[in-house]
């Protein structure tokens, strides 16, 4: 080999390793600057207080545990709900009735997903002005084989309006949350309430309609039957029928009506359910019942076959309810 050459090979040898040399110091120093930013990124003041702000008030596995909520308010009636078989009841002077189950659900959401809660302080002398006090906050008891899994207080909410002062009870420590959970311990016991008067809408299925509307003073109203005709609808007695699209609505809002209450059943024992009926017959022979008492309390009680339930309807419901034979016709 030349002279030449091998001066030649040897400098591209070294300039190899120069540029070797310099990967190998960037690589170094984009190392340094990644744990650099890593440590600044942990470290950032808002990062840490957001860590410090997630939080979860039940442990995991509470909710498969919990068969017993209650819900105590200053000035109000205490709501308690119960779990049986998988579902959620509520007791009141009606019984155990039914809740939305929906509402149970979004409820132990907020309690058992971490969520940002940041702790605020541990002073007891703060309670009070938190609303934090045994005395003065709502209560949220969640229990399991009846054993405490949550005893929650939840106080007044904070000056931005939008988040709730909370603490466990028997802790002195304080924290705040999205004020969404008053929504379900400060909301009205109704809200919880099922008040559907039917389980699924079989609106479908109906063959007929039989209705005795309930007789208001000084009113006669008619009883009249509805049946399917293929896709239509005709009056049992043969008078001109009425437009099917009317009665086909009227099946579908049967099915969605839902009361206002349900009716204690001390309250409904001295009713009498002879004001009105409405049998409604389904394409597998069986027959639902629904049967109204006089007004009570400016409302309408009903009762429907295979409920134990009186429930309360509003006028408007009712008449929603119990059709008229007129209103087809006209």
């Amino acid at each position: 080999m030349k002279p030449s050459e091998n001066g030649a090979r040897a400098v591209h040898t070294a300039a190899q390793i120069r540029y070797g040399k310099k990967i190998l110091v960037l690589c170094g120093t984009a190392g340094v600057l990644l744990i650099v930013y890593l440590i600044t990124l942990f470290f950032d003041p808002e990062r840490v207080a957001a860590r410090g702000a997630a939080f979860t008030w039940l442990p995991a596995g509470a909710r498969d545990l919990a068969d017993r909520v209650e819900i105590t308010r200053p000035a109000a009636e205490k709501l308690v709900l119960l779990r049986n078989n998988g579902l959620w009841f509520a007791e009141s002077g009606a019984g155990q009735v039914p809740v939305k189950q929906g509402r149970v659900d979004d409820l132990f959401r907020i309690l058992d997903t971490r969520g940002a809660f940041p702790r605020l302080g541990s002073s007891a002398s703060s309670h009070a002005e938190l609303g934090l006090s045994e005395d003065r906050a709502s209560r949220l008891v969640i229990r399991g084989a009846a054993e405490a899994l949550l005893d929650l207080l939840v106080g007044v909410d904070d000056r931005s309006g939008r988040s709730v002062y909370l603490r466990k009870s028997g802790e002195n420590e304080y924290r705040s949350g999205d004020n969404l959970i008053k929504t379900y311990v400060e909301g009205e016991t109704s809200s919880w309430y099922n008040l559907k008067l039917f389980e699924e809408n079989r609106a479908g299925a109906v063959q007929s309609l039989r209705v005795s509307p309930p007789k208001n003073e000084g009113e006669e109203g008619e009883d009249f039957t509805l049946l399917r005709n293929g896709a239509g609808w005709v009056f049992q007695d043969g008078a001109a029928g009425p437009q099917a699209d009317s009665v086909d609505s009227w099946t579908r809002n049967i099915f969605d009506i839902q009361a206002e209450a349900f009716l204690s059943r001390a309250e409904a024992s001295g009713l009498e359910f002879t004001a009105g009926r409405l049998n409604l017959e389904l394409d597998d022979g069986s027959t639902i019942v629904v049967q109204a008492a006089g007004e009570y309390e400016g409302k309408r009680p009903v009762t429907v076959s295979g409920s134990s339930y009186t429930y309360l309807l509003s006028e408007n419901a009712a008449r929603r309810l119990f059709r008229s034979r007129s209103s087809f016709t006209q």
